[in-house]
């Protein structure tokens, strides 16, 4: 009994295994930059100048999970439509 604890307690400090995450500290640097520098720009824009920048490929859903883990929340700008 004491072995097993001993190996479950062992467990669970090691990495379980898993993809690596694609972000890298010097990539998020690279990708905020260019969030800052082109705002409006789409999720796939940002994606194509990220690869240009940084030689990182990634899909847009990725690009949005790195920025929501930045605190950055991309929303549509609200437009109202008048009607005379």
């Amino acid at each position: 009994m004491t072995k097993h604890n001993r190996i479950k307690e062992a467990s669970a400090t090691v990495n379980r295994g898993g993809r690596l995450p694609a972000f890298k500290p010097t990539h998020i640097q690279v990708l905020l930059k260019i969030v800052a520098e082109h705002p409006q720009a789409s999720l796939d824009e940002i994606a194509n100048e990220l690869y240009r920048q940084s030689g990182l490929q990634v899909c847009s859903a990725t690009i949005r999970r790195c920025l929501r883990a930045q605190g950055i929340v991309r929303l549509k700008v609200k437009r109202h439509v008048y009607t005379p």
